[in-house]
């Protein structure tokens, strides 16, 4: 049986990265979506997420 502490370590970092990764791929989304968005209107409203 293995530890659950180093079980739930890797779990949380894991669940880090991926936000991380997100974060990355949003900025990099929204930095192309810029370059050919030029009238200054929102093309979508923004809407929060639950998590």
């Amino acid at each position: 049986m293995s530890e659950p502490q180093p079980t739930m370590i890797y779990q949380h970092s894991d669940h880090d990265r991926q936000r991380e990764v997100a974060a990355g791929l949003d900025g990099m989304v929204r930095a192309e979506r810029a370059k050919h968005h030029t009238d200054g209107r929102p093309h979508h409203t923004q809407e929060s997420s639950a998590g």
